[in-house]
């Protein structure tokens, strides 16, 4: 009985040792892929700043002398601003996970997976097709379309429930740009 006993101790140190490995292992993959999330953030910054001052250039007034609010340098400046800020929250957040996880150990190799290949290619394919179709199928059901197969794409859990809420995620998200543009924006979408 001892025997066994050990045996199973044995059994369990295996198992927790191979586990403590796998945390190891896991932890580098993250220091990896933030390591990356802090690039993109100061590459998102740089075109913030390079859209708000691109936007700076643009007339600050609509043409007939009206609203200022509707002239053509006043959303752009208005997302270079949001890029910048949402840009710098991401790379604070992102800094303070990385600098958190210091001492652990790196990952051998690169940040690019055959996984993540391929779904920058399929989301890029997704993309160019949304933009190509754009005028030809209407404005709204065509982001509809794009929102739902990329959410369906990439959501882990294929159940019910969360195809169901990918779905009024995309719906929703299509009918407020409409109308955040259309209707309060007064800009026509196509």
């Amino acid at each position: 009985m001892n025997d066994v006993t050990k045996d199973s101790g044995a059994v369990q140190k295996e198992s927790v040792g191979d586990n403590w490995e796998e945390k190891v292992k896991n932890a580098g993959e993250q220091d990896v892929s933030q390591a990356g999330e802090l690039v993109a953030a100061g590459l998102l910054f740089a075109f913030g700043v390079y859209v708000f001052i691109t936007s700076v250039n643009m007339p600050s007034q609509t043409l007939s002398g009206g609203i200022w609010y509707v002239a053509p340098g006043v959303f752009p400046a208005f997302l270079g601003i949001l890029m910048c800020l949402l840009s710098l929250v991401q790379g604070l957040i992102t800094g303070r996970r990385l600098s958190r996880s210091k001492g652990r150990a790196k990952q051998k190799g690169g940040v690019w997976t055959a996984r993540r290949v391929v779904d920058l290619l399929v989301i890029s394919i997704l993309l160019c097709a949304y933009v190509f179709l754009l005028g030809i199928i209407y404005y709204r059901v065509l982001t509809f379309v794009f929102l739902a197969v990329s959410m369906l794409l990439y959501d882990p859990k294929h159940s019910w429930k969360h195809i169901a809420i990918d779905l009024t995620a995309a719906l929703l998200t299509t009918l407020l740009v409409a109308y955040a543009f259309e209707g309060l924006a007064k800009i026509p979408l196509p």
